[in-house]
């Protein structure tokens, strides 16, 4: 096995020594009753569901898809060991290696790694177990649906990200956390590792300081560069401890609410007002839910970048980590949803709100299809998960909470209880509808009517968390011939003209009186959701500069707020 540097896995916890196990793997995919119905290849990492996996099956919650490995054998020193990585397999999977079993992971959106060294062999037989209940089940599903449309999309399932092998040092390094203290001009550096060893050092750019391991250091930044959109300075770290060197960054930056001189609530950036302009991200692809490459990633960001938005919001999916490298890099703030779960939503509690105004208790959990201890738990976890994962990521500046009330439940609490764990971020309490008047934000989804800002008296931005929608259907760039917006425009004219004239009617002179983030829906279509600012091939719909135009203007008014 060959073991080289991907400079592309991993960028804030890398290593050199790295063996990408994507590609063709064996695939066997069982019923209830054992029998086979599938024995063949699979393109890994994409979804079974997919063409680019070569299976193109909806794997029901009675299957099992068997996914198997040869590989032969790992050359290992004696202080090291080999990590095996999973960056997400849906929904759940179990890994055995040589026919021992070496671990389970429940949940298809979070990474997880086992240790196999001590089970490696001269020749290595690689079996991995999934199994997907998709919303029959207590794990989350996002918007995933059997039975897919509109707002709803195809199953995605088994291994959908990256696998691969790491060498590493038996005594190594497990984990760095670094929080930015702007006000104080210091980092705060947390640097776990797998013994009791104290000492370790960490170099800044050119300056090398000696740090003690397992417990808070910390370190002076002297005339700090922030980080911002406009530009978004990465200070480049080592930490060094024993044989290990981890290579990572930070982005010096603080993101908070609090009131302007006109006492109206705003989002500042480094104690500078900022307009959280943006875009809803599904995070699909011409191929589905994985991409096809990395570039396809950056070609994404460079777009938005083009047009002017600083902001996108990663809509119930958390996305590869080299996604969060290209937003640390080119300067794009990420408000990231955590992942829905619950059992069948009620159309009266999460429709009928973008109509009427209707609230519910969301400490009852049937309203909510939350009766699930379980699940509720199993949300939780994950979110947790989640905020470990992004921790160290400066472009992620917000999180939300829960979407629609899709699985909502006890949303006050949840909030605080995530705030807890990372205070550095803002929280999108309930994006939508049903507030319970927590979080930083009044977060409202507008689409059937026209917006007018409505301040509740409560120290939280507004924000509109989700609008628009106008739909525009580009024949040969199209999923199906399903046809799913919120409002349809007959061709690009007036596709672009209604959307300015809704950006310079409703959301431009809202900004003054306290508007502070708008997330225009969407990106990119997305199946027979066609409401995209680019087709699901990424072919542009607006191609001239109206984009920029509208976030220019957005610019100048922010510049009349202090």
């Amino acid at each position: 096995m060959k073991f080289v540097d991907i400079p592309y896995l991993s960028k804030q916890f890398h290593r050199k020594d790295y063996c990408l196990l994507n590609g063709i793997w064996n695939l066997v995919i069982l019923n209830e009753l054992d029998n086979k119905i599938y024995e063949g290849k699979v393109n890994v990492p994409f979804g079974l569901e997919t063409e680019d996996s070569g299976v193109n099956h909806i794997l029901l919650k009675n299957e099992i898809a068997i996914y198997s490995l040869d590989f032969e054998k790992i050359d290992l020193k004696e202080d090291e060991t080999c990590l095996l990585h999973f960056l997400a397999v849906d929904q759940i999977a179990e890994v055995t290696l040589n026919g021992i079993n070496i671990g389970i992971h429940e949940g298809g959106y979070t990474p997880f790694e086992f240790d196999i060294g001590e089970h490696l062999k001269e020749n290595n037989h690689l079996e991995v177990r999934v199994k997907d209940y998709t919303m029959d089940g207590p794990f989350s599903y996002g918007k995933q649906k059997i039975k897919r449309g509109g707002i709803w999309y195809t199953p995605t399932s088994g291994i959908i990200q990256d696998v691969y092998l790491e060498k590493v040092k038996k005594n190594r390094i497990t984990s760095i956390k670094v929080t930015p203290n702007v006000d104080g001009s210091n980092i705060e550096l947390i640097v776990k590792t797998t013994s009791a060893d104290k000492k370790c050092f960490l170099r800044i750019n050119s300056n090398v300081v000696s740090c003690e391991t397992n417990t808070k250091n910390v370190i002076a930044i002297n005339n700090p560069n922030y980080w911002s959109p406009e530009k978004p300075y990465l200070y480049r770290i080592e930490v060094l401890f024993d044989k290990d060197i981890i290579s990572s960054y930070f982005g010096f930056r603080k993101i908070e609410v609090k009131k302007d001189s006109q006492g109206i609530e705003r989002v500042y950036l480094n104690n500078k007002p900022i307009f959280l302009s943006g875009l809803l991200d599904q995070g699909y692809y011409s191929s589905g839910y994985t991409a096809k490459d990395k570039e396809e990633y950056e070609n994404d960001i460079k777009l938005i970048k083009k047009y002017g938005f600083n902001t996108l919001r990663k809509h119930i999916k958390l996305e590869h980590p080299y996604f969060y490298y290209l937003c640390d890099k080119y300067g794009v703030l990420v408000i990231q949803d955590f992942i829905n779960g619950g059992s069948k939503y009620k159309f009266r509690v999460i429709t009928v709100p973008a109509l009427l105004p209707i609230k519910y208790d969301d400490t009852k959990y049937k309203a909510f299809g939350r009766l699930d201890e379980q699940g509720r738990e199993f949300y939780k976890k994950e979110s947790e998960n989640i905020i470990d994962v992004l921790y160290n990521h400066p472009s992620v500046v917000a999180y939300t909470v829960f979407n629609e009330a899709w699985g909502q439940f006890d949303s006050k609490k949840m909030t605080e209880y995530f705030k807890g764990l990372d205070s550095t971020r803002l929280y999108d309490s309930t994006s939508g509808w049903h507030d319970t008047k927590s979080g930083n934000f009044i977060s409202r989804h507008v689409y059937f009517k026209k917006f007018k800002l409505k301040l509740d008296g409560t120290s939280r931005a507004f924000l509109l968390s989700e609008f628009g929608g106008y739909g525009l259907k580009i024949n040969g760039h199209i999923f199906s011939e399903a046809y799913f917006c919120y409002k349809k425009t007959k061709d690009k004219k007036h596709f672009k003209n209604s959307i300015y004239k809704l950006y310079s009617h409703e959301i431009i002179p809202a900004i003054k009186k306290g508007l502070c983030g708008s997330i225009y829906t969407q990106l990119a279509d997305v199946e027979d959701e066609l409401n995209g600012l680019v087709t699901f091939d990424r072919k542009e719909k607006i191609t001239d500069d109206t984009l920029k135009k509208i976030n220019l203007q957005i610019e100048k008014e922010m510049k009349k707020i202090n």
